[in-house]
């Protein structure tokens, strides 16, 4: 099995997040968009981000600092 970490990035403000996502596979920065600053819409990403990669529905997206949101 392979194992592909995306780590997600998020600048937070009071009105909006902005999210991206970065993997050291590829070195590359990418889905850069910017949602509601609700949790909900985070994990509507996440859950886009994992159909787009083709992942499995309960696969982790790390945050930088190693610990992770897990949805399912």
């Amino acid at each position: 099995m392979n194992t592909i970490i995306i780590n997600l990035g998020m600048d937070v403000h009071t009105t909006n997040f902005t999210l991206c996502c970065y993997t050291f596979y590829n070195d590359t920065f990418f889905a850069e968009t910017s949602v509601p600053a609700d949790y909900r819409e985070v994990l509507k990403y996440m859950d886009t981000i994992r159909k787009a990669q083709k992942l499995s529905t309960g696969a982790d997206i790390h945050r930088p600092t190693g610990s992770s949101l897990r949805t399912s």
